[in-house]
């Protein structure tokens, strides 16, 4: 040890003294005993000295060792003090113990002596570092809680999701007194509940020792109710020896709702210096661009970013330095504003650029804010203005288009040197620039129209609206003596009480215009022969698009008396609207642009309507009627296709139900390769389980299933027009009610469904496919009838006798027994006329895109080609009934199934070739089980190598036909190239390349369709290798 122990060692005897010196100083320990035999003397030293460890003997003969240990306990509590005595027992160990002692070693056992000390001084030193520890803690605590009482920020411990410990200002935040909340209220009591979860999140993570980002913002309910938004940021603590969040809290609502203002504000300003059309820039002193607006960063085709820090002068005028006239330069120079207007290529036209400067609080110029306002616009219309009025001076001149004026008081025109160069003379001739109204007849007027002018004056006298438009044409007589054809157009101005406050207009000279009309008049009579006896819609416009003439055929087509038609204009009233009836605009109509100036000849598409409201589609050309080289109208000639339009479509939908039966083909073709291995493994069960086994019924329901789904699948390729149905004794009522069964899932619960069958139904001769056709087209009509209202959906099955005079009466039947099938149904019904045309194709009363028309037409088809007939009887609102009436034929006993052990065997070697596994795998159970030898492939290419390896090991080829590279076929032709006259068996579950005849064409032995049973495998195997 370093520092020697000071030792106060309470001992009467020496003799124990030195053997106590001597064992501690055996064990190596440094010591500085102090000894003494009395109280006196220990309370002395107790109070007077200072020591590491205390010995006392328990039994001393004028003091005991319980006193001393007393004694000490109250002077010096802090000091170990250990007895040493050679008559201690048990008890009074207990008891000094109890009442401080640090250890107890016996006289006898001095051994322990030494540990004991050191024990006992390592435990001081501990207590004595816990004290120092805990009077820094305590320190500390009052430190932070006088810090904490005096925070503005709230401050709290939260354990176990309870306060702890909360200041003034946490209580403050929350509307609570600090007693309301210690020990009482929890977090989750003062969250909104959208965000418990996640503030309740953030305190497990902080508690398990993760680090997360500090700060959390999240909102408290206070006490009155009222939501608060506060800012948090914790710790991990320790309270009261368990693990605890020690965190603050600070209430920033009025600060978010400070920054929500600054934030709206900002945006307000940014959106409007974004909306402002002009080009704005801010700019520092050395001409660059602190923030640009929307329209300038899209004037400069970039983004408003890419403008910042960038010289102006490079991005706005290409140059290395700003130009002569820069404001923002004159700006810096004087700080003062300054404006020009440019003309800038790069910006694409001409600007009024100004430019405002501004100062630093010191009144230091920083910059300016540069404005270009596009005055391109406005400087093009400034010309174009200058320009049309010197446009409208030369069009006035060059359409002899003279300007007038009247005084209303005086009676007198006001008249100009042009208006009397139009009539061949001069004012000074005429004896000045005004006239008396009632003298212009005299002067200017043809005398044969003299008269037209007064009535004119009349008109203009009368009335009283304010303002008043009037058109008078008649004939001039020139100076010259020349005769035109002039238009006078005249504006009356009146006051509120109908004064006359103005007069003015317009002569124009419409010679020309009135000889084109006549010549267009000629070319009508000349033409009107052709029109007459023309098949197709003809009709003329004239300039302004108004009808000049029009054929019969035209007329008739569209529902017009040409009288009624003649003068009106064509658009309006042929081509108005749209066939859904919305409007059709002049301007978008490519026929109104056939009879503009300039346009070219069209040919095209669209619909016409009638004089009843109705379109129909139309095939039209529009031609200009060019003469003397001047657009003088349009010709259109037009053909009504609904016809040819019903057809095609007619034509589309036969196409997409050939794609209809074509998808159906492929599906069945699929679903066959599915079912031959499920029809094979269940046949091959059933041989091997017992005729009592429990198993034999579920695999003879398996068996049945999949010899339904195989007659499905030959109803979908019949459908498909992929297989070709045939005709069997066919009992009906089974197809009926697989029939019903559809219809109850796809009909409405509004419709119900009856059926009466015969207890014994006659049979027929058809095919399942066509019987389970007509039910459906039959059924679905019905139910159509009755979508509406609902009602009620009834299917028979009669036997029915019938005599010469009633079947003569069913469509020329014979007479006989017949099974009657009638649907009917209790909806809307039809009328004697609908009924007529019912079972021609493409004949339907249904909605566009509702029904193809061909429904009852192949019904009659079938019906027909069974030879029986259909019947019809329906009256509009009492439904509809069809009887369907087919011949009977006798029933026949069904075949018995050949059990497999009845099956023909062989022992030959088959190669087998299929490119599906279960295929290959099912194939080859059968023919093992068969007897035959096989060996199988999964592709054509592969079973012909193994053929040329050793063509006579061999005696039969049973292949699938489609198969990649090398199909069916392929292969068995290569093999008879081999192999002439080879047996060869081809299966197929569909295929449009191939069927039995063309097998046998080529050298096929048999053809057998999927799915494939083993007796019908059986039988073709034997029939192939025994050349039958």
């Amino acid at each position: 040890m370093g520092n020697p122990v000071r030792v106060l060692h309470l001992e009467d005897d020496p003799a124990d003294v030195h053997l106590v010196q001597a064992t501690l100083d055996a064990a190596g320990m440094t010591c500085l005993t102090s000894v003494v035999q009395t109280r006196d003397r220990f309370e002395q030293a107790l109070r007077n000295e200072s020591h590491d460890v205390i010995l006392a003997d328990y039994r001393l003969p004028a003091y005991d060792g319980l006193s001393a240990l007393r004694l000490a306990r109250k002077l010096r509590p802090d000091t170990p003090f250990i007895f040493v005595s050679g008559t201690m027992g048990e008890d009074p160990a207990i008891e000094a113990l109890t009442e401080g002692a640090t250890d107890y070693v016996l006289k006898q056992k001095l051994s322990r002596l030494a540990p004991a000390v050191m024990r006992a001084l390592n435990e001081a030193e501990n207590q004595k570092e816990r004290k120092r520890m805990e009077e820094v803690l305590r320190e500390s605590e009052e430190r932070f809680r006088t810090l904490a009482e005096k925070s503005p920020v709230g401050v709290y411990i939260l354990q176990d999701d309870l306060f702890r410990y909360v200041n003034p200002a946490f209580a403050e935040i929350h509307g609570y007194e600090v007693e309301e909340v210690i020990d009482r209220l929890g977090s989750s009591e003062t969250l909104l509940s959208e965000e418990k979860e996640l503030v309740r999140e953030r305190i497990l993570r902080r508690l398990d020792g993760e680090i997360i980002p500090e700060g959390l913002q999240f909102h408290i309910r206070r006490k009155d109710g009222t939501i608060r938004t506060v800012e948090g940021f914790a710790s991990v603590a320790v309270h009261q020896g368990r693990p605890a969040l020690l965190g603050s809290l600070i209430d920033i609502t009025e600060r978010k709702k400070s920054e929500e203002r600054l934030f709206q504000a900002t945006r307000r300003w940014e959106r409007t210096f974004d909306a402002v059309p002009d080009l704005i820039a801010v700019l520092d002193k050395d001409f660059r661009i602190v923030q640009a607006n929307k329209a300038m960063a899209e004037r400069l085709s970039v983004t408003s970013e890419e403008c910042v820090g960038r010289f102006c002068y490079r991005m706005v005028h290409g140059t290395d330095a700003p130009p002569a006239l820069c404001p923002h330069a004159r700006s810096i120079a004087d700080g003062r504003e300054h404006m020009v207007e440019v003309s800038e290529t790069r910006l694409g036209g001409d600007f009024i650029v100004s430019t405002s400067p501004m100062f630093d609080s010191d009144g230091t110029m920083i910059g300016s804010v540069h404005v270009a306002r596009d005055i391109t616009q406005r400087k093009k219309a400034e010309t174009a203005l200058r320009k049309s009025q010197l446009q409208l001076t030369e069009a006035m001149d060059l359409a002899n288009i003279v300007y007038w004026e009247m005084d209303p008081v005086s009676r007198t025109f006001i008249f100009n040197d042009p208006f009397y160069a139009f009539f061949g003379t001069t004012a000074e001739s005429e004896g000045g620039y005004h006239l008396p109204v009632d003298e212009y007849p005299e002067r200017f007027m043809h005398p044969e129209e003299a008269e037209l002018f007064p009535r004119l004056l009349e008109r203009y006298r009368v009335g009283e609206e304010p303002e008043v438009s009037l058109d008078l044409e008649h004939r001039i007589i020139r100076r010259d003596g020349v005769v035109r054809h002039a238009l006078v157009r005249a504006r009356i101005l009146r006051d509120k009480a109908g004064s006359i406050l103005r007069v003015h207009g317009a002569l124009q000279d419409i010679t020309e215009r009135k000889h084109a009309a006549e010549e267009l008049d000629r070319i009508s009579k000349r033409n009107s022969l052709l029109l007459e006896s023309a098949g197709e819609g003809i009709y003329g416009m004239d300039a302004e698009g108004k009808i000049t003439f029009i054929n019969p055929a035209a007329a008739k087509t569209l529902g017009y008396d040409p009288l009624e038609i003649i003068g009106e204009p064509a658009h309006d009233l042929i081509h108005s609207r749209k066939p859904d009836g919305a409007p059709y605009p002049e301007k978008d109509c490519p026929i109104c642009a056939t009879y503009s100036p300039g346009a070219a000849n069209h040919v095209g598409k669209d619909h016409f309507r009638r004089k009843d409201g109705g379109s129909f589609p139309v095939e039209y050309t529009g031609r200009r009627v060019i003469e003397k080289d001047k657009h003088v109208g349009a010709v259109v000639t037009f053909r009504d296709i609904t016809e040819r339009e019903e057809m095609a479509r007619r034509l589309q939908q036969a196409q997409k139900m050939e794609a209809i039966g074509t998808l159906a083909g492929g599906i069945a073709h699929d679903f066959n390769n599915i079912l031959t291995p499920i029809i094979a493994h269940t046949e091959m069960a059933l041989a091997d389980i017992p005729r009592k086994s429990r198993l034999r019924f579920s695999l003879e329901e398996v068996l049945k299933a999949a010899d339904r789904a195989r007659e499905l699948v030959q109803q979908i390729l019949a459908f498909s027009r992929q297989t070709e149905g045939k005709q069997v004794v066919l009992d009906v009522a089974p197809v009926v009610k697989e029939v019903l069964k559809l219809l109850r899932a796809s009909l409405p619960s509004t419709i119900e469904i009856r059926k009466e069958i015969e207890p014994a139904p006659w049979s027929v001769l058809a095919d399942p496919t066509q019987i389970h056709q007509i039910l459906m087209n039959l059924c679905t009509n019905a139910a159509h009838a009755m979508r509406d209202k609902g009602g009620v959906l009834e299917i028979r099955l009669i036997n029915q006798s019938l005599d010469s005079e009633t079947a003569s009466a069913i469509h020329g039947l014979k007479p006989g027994c017949y099974l009657r099938l009638s649907v009917s149904d209790s909806g809307h019904g039809m009328k004697p006329e609908v009924i007529e045309h019912i079972f021609e194709p493409y004949f339907t009363t249904k909605g566009k895109g509702e029904g193809t028309g061909l429904g009852l037409a192949v019904v009659h088809g079938i019906v027909s080609t069974l030879g029986g007939a259909v019947a019809v009887m329906s009256e509009p609102g009492k439904g509809s009934v069809f009887h369907v009436f087919l011949p009977m034929v006798e029933r026949r006993a069904p075949a018995r199934i050949q059990e497999t052990a009845s099956l023909p065997m062989g022992s030959e070697n088959v190669l087998l070739v299929d490119d599906e596994k279960p295929m290959v795998d099912a194939l080859r159970l059968m023919l093992e089980r068969l007897g035959y030898k096989v060996t199988a492939r999964e592709s054509g290419v592969d079973a012909l190598e193994v053929f040329r390896l050793d063509p006579s090991r061999f005696d039969l080829l049973l292949t699938d036909q489609t198969m990649p590279v090398l199909t069916g076929v392929d292969l068995a032709m290569e093999i008879l190239r081999i192999r002439p006259s080879f047996p060869i068996l081809l299966t197929t579950g569909f295929s449009d390349l191939v069927n039995e005849e063309k097998a046998r064409s080529i050298g096929i032995r048999e053809f057998i369709t999927k799915p494939i049973l083993m007796k019908e495998l059986a039988a073709a195997l034997r029939r192939a290798l025994d050349g039958r």
